[in-house]
């Protein structure tokens, strides 16, 4: 049960967080100075990643591209 509530809570803020970059690009909610921060809107802050973390999805991303362009 916890797995599917935190899909749905995830799918729930990547609809928001779609929504909200929809709206920033068309420039369609330019009310009283625009969006507030997507952060403003998402219940839960972004998770920071540490170093190694990042690194390490550097390295699966420069892969997928070396993959992509061979």
């Amino acid at each position: 049960m916890r797995g599917v509530r935190r899909r749905m809570k995830a799918e729930a803020e990547n609809r928001t967080a779609q929504a909200w970059q929809t709206g920033a690009f068309t420039g369609s909610t330019q009310s009283k100075g625009g969006l507030k921060p997507l952060n403003h809107y998402l219940k839960q802050p972004p998770r920071r990643m540490s170093n190694k973390e990042m690194l390490a999805n550097m390295r699966v991303l420069v892969a997928r591209a070396n993959r992509a362009n061979a």
